[in-house]
């Protein structure tokens, strides 16, 4: 194991560094403008991709609002579609019925 540093409390040494390295002086509003351009790069980042338009609309279906709503829907139409095909199937055997019925030329099973 090392030993405890003997200098690591002496403020002339902590002094001497912070002088041996300045913090830079930024310029005013650099954290804004860093902000706004990644902003701006993100932006041309999506409108450079031939797929970001569908990149977008995906990930807001996939949004648990948006994909509630779509799971309703389809299950919605998949009913309405049921029973719409459903009730043709019906009127077809009722068809069929009533022909066997009155028709002389069809025959039935014996």
């Amino acid at each position: 194991m090392n030993p405890p540093d003997p200098n690591s409390d002496d403020p002339k040494l902590s002094a001497l560094l912070r002088e041996a390295h300045p913090a830079p002086v930024l310029p005013p509003r650099f954290e804004e403008g860093v902000w706004q351009r990644l902003q701006c790069a993100e932006r041309a980042a999506k409108t450079a991709s031939p797929h970001g338009w569908l990149e977008q609309f995906v990930g807001s279906l996939l949004r648990p609002v948006y994909a509630t709503a779509a799971l309703v829907l389809v299950v919605f139409a998949g009913t309405w579609f049921g029973i719409r095909d459903g009730e043709g199937q019906a009127h077809r055997a009722d068809r069929i019925r009533y022909i066997a019925a009155v028709s002389p030329f069809h025959r039935t099973a014996p």
